[in-house]
């Protein structure tokens, strides 16, 4: 079939607008004039075959895609997503993301165990509500995403931080969010709405310059436009895409999370500061607590948050014991139920919304089922630590290396 000069010229153009470029920054990049770039968009010429690699790779697509375009539709919506339930707001639009693509088909427990997101458990020194989202996204929900074999790439930027390039940030960020939603999956992107929590980004309109967001309170198809996203008082630009599926063996993906769960248990030092994980998470909590020096509405919000993980894990590890090499997690599971359930109660007696009455009132009794927590995962942890140990030889081996 003979090339089509000017459609492909359209899409060079439409993909270098979509990147924020330049036609004289293209040519800097290749080392040409301007004028051979503009020839190209016109449908004049066609790039000569020596500069097309290196062409695709500065329009972050391939070869093939200049050469057979297939100019994207203007606006887009995926209806089909929907975020899932959790309380966890990044494991509510993560699930949401892959099951709407097909890339997870079990439920929301067994997701939040396999990824490892049920045994995080980060607590500041005053119970601030940020704590259940200050960890190192990039690196964490990448590795999330490759223990239950997605292929995954996040992407970070401080947009308070990048005032020169920010607009280029930003439109890089709408071409691959665009690019995504086009090939059927959503995104997940920190507080798309006003909400300081994750959502997703289901769909865009080019004429308005806007994206179409659904968040943790259940609001769908929110106008979010392109230059405002990952602005806000907490200013960080992040999106995580997915691409595809790749199968995984489940044995090794559970006793992942559990070595994960074992790491986040015994973590000496977190990367920010004031904020423990968690032994130290509890430690954190008994202190804030005696102490009468905490954010109560936090605290609140932190059991909401933190009693829907223990469930979780708990129900994560009686399903793991139907593995033979997980045989042992019987009593696991039976100590993180007990921990589930003390937890329910804290979040009942510090319902979310509560003020400083509720907590003086419920006060000894809430720090009297932190302790018991902290003795009953601190033995279920040592339990978890001998699995992993005799897990290792026969779970991950050379013949089955994970």
């Amino acid at each position: 079939m003979p090339l089509n000069n000017v459609k492909i010229g359209e899409y060079i153009t439409h993909l270098r607008k979509g990147r924020g470029l330049t036609q004289n920054e293209i040519a800097e990049k290749l080392q040409i004039t301007y004028q051979a770039v503009s020839k190209w968009e016109r449908g004049e010429t066609l790039p000569d075959v020596s500069l097309l690699p290196e062409l695709a790779r500065i329009l972050e697509t391939t070869v093939d895609d200049i050469l057979s375009p297939n100019v994207r539709e203007r606006r887009k919506i995926l209806e089909d997503v929907q975020m899932g339930f959790s309380k966890t707001s990044y494991a509510s639009a993560a699930y949401g993301c892959l099951k709407a693509a097909g890339f997870w088909r079990d439920d929301m427990v067994k997701f939040m165990g396999m990824t490892g997101l049920a045994f995080r458990f980060v607590v500041r020194e005053d119970a601030c509500p940020s704590s259940p989202t200050v960890y190192n996204w990039v690196t964490e929900h990448t590795m999330m995403m490759d223990r239950i074999g997605v292929h995954s790439d996040c992407y970070l930027a401080s947009t308070n931080m990048h005032p020169n390039t920010q607009t280029k940030i930003q439109a890089a960020a709408a071409a691959r969010i665009r690019e995504s939603i086009d090939r059927e999956a959503a995104v997940v992107a920190w507080a798309p709405s006003p909400m300081y929590e994750f959502g997703i980004i289901n769909g865009y309109d080019d004429e308005s310059k806007s994206y179409f967001v659904r968040d943790c309170t259940g609001r769908q198809d929110i106008a979010l436009p392109y230059g405002l996203l990952g602005i806000s008082e907490i200013p960080e630009l992040f999106y995580q895409i997915f691409h595809e599926e790749n199968p995984v063996d489940e044995e090794i993906t559970g006793f992942e999370s559990l070595r994960y769960a074992l790491g986040e248990w015994n973590k000496e030092h977190y990367p920010y500061a004031r904020y423990g994980s968690g032994r130290k998470a509890y430690l954190n909590l008994i202190s804030a607590v005696e102490k009468d020096d905490l954010n109560v509405f936090g605290l609140a919000y932190n059991l909401g948050v933190y009693t829907y993980s223990k469930r979780c894990a708990a129900e994560h590890l009686k399903y793991m014991t139907g593995y033979s090499a997980f045989r042992g997690l019987d009593r696991v599971a039976e100590l993180y139920g007990q921990v589930a359930a003390h937890f329910e109660k804290m979040a009942g007696l510090l319902p979310y919304g509560s003020g400083r009455e509720a907590f003086s009132k419920n006060k000894t009794e809430l720090l009297a089922n932190i302790k018991d927590c902290l003795t009953l995962e601190e033995e279920a942890m040592r339990l978890i630590g001998e699995t992993v140990a005799e897990g290792t030889g026969q779970v991950i081996s050379p013949s089955n290396p994970g």
